[in-house]
Parts: C-alpha cells; structure tokens; sequence
C-alpha cells in the first residue's frame, strides 16, 4: 500500500516538473525581455536601481564641495605631486583671472604668479572670460613635468584657455 502512495506521488510529479520548468523559462524569457524598455529596468535590475543614485551620504545644508575635498585630502598626500608656477609677462601684471584645476578654481593672478600643486591627469585651465585685455601667461614647471612644457607662453583676449592635462615623468 505504501509502495502504491509513492508511484501517484511520482507520476504527479514527473507531470508537474516539465510544466514548472516551461513556466519559469516564459517567465525568465519575460523578464529579458521586458529589461530592453528603460522605464522597467529599474524595477526590476538592481544594477540599474544603484546606477547613477549617489551613495554618499551628504548633511542637509553642508557644501557637497567641501566633504569631497575632506575625503579626497588623504588620498591626494599619496599622489605624486609636482609644482608648477604661472607667471604673467604682459604689460598688466596682476589681472583678475583665475586659474582652474579640474573646473575648481585654485588661484588667481591678483595676488601676483600662481603656484600649484599637480598630480598626473590633472586638466588645467586659465579663465580670463571677465578679462577683455590680451593677456600672456608663462609656465614654469619642475624637472618631473613633462606637459605642460617649462617656459612655454599662452596667450588668451576675455576668453578661457585650455593649458591641457598634467603629464609627469
């Protein structure tokens, strides 16, 4: 009798199994197909649900600038750091034009030459976009640069020069 119970249990079975593995197959086909259409992935893919939200925690209020450069500051002491110097040569020697580093603004020629500091990759730029003036600007950089090139002169009329990215040796 126990023998007969097992044989319905494992007929009802090896009916039920094909049937369950055809459902779950429509339904994963389903779910693939349904990610092609944008407004659905991000209910249903946990990659897109994280992509592009920011995880970092930010204080109603707090500057979003001033916690990056707090948490970037350990990191830049173990970059490789370099200086380099802008001088101007033209005929005014202390424009109001400011100097970028990765679109943040690190220094201004009012106070007279700028010096930075500059880790590889760093993009430069010289915004003189208040200026109407021609304006010419000279690098002077240390042995371990090797772009933007020591003594090389820019010139920019009321407009913002791209200096290029930082290459050290």
């Amino acid at each position: 009798m126990i023998g007969r119970d097992d044989n319905k249990l494992t007929v009802y079975l090896d009916k039920l199994l094909p049937k369950l593995v055809v459902a779950f197959l429509c339904a994963l086909v389903v779910a693939q197909v349904v990610l092609f259409v944008d407004g659905t992935r991000q209910y249903i893919s946990k990659t897109d649900k994280l992509e592009g939200e920011q995880l970092a925690v930010h204080r109603p209020g707090a500057a979003k600038e001033d916690t990056a450069r707090t948490v970037l500051e350990p990191l830049q002491k173990l970059r490789k750091g370099k200086t380099l110097s802008f001088s101007v040569v033209s005929k005014e020697k202390r424009p109001n034009i400011a100097v970028r580093i990765n679109n943040q603004v690190i220094g201004n020629f009012r106070d007279g030459a700028v010096q930075l500091t500059v880790y590889e990759q760093d993009y430069l730029e010289i915004d003189a976009s208040g200026w109407r003036e021609p304006v010419r600007f000279r690098v002077e950089a240390d042995e371990g640069i090797l772009l933007p090139i020591s003594g090389v002169e820019f010139e920019t009329v009321g407009d913002t020069l791209a200096v290029g990215q930082v290459k050290l040796k």
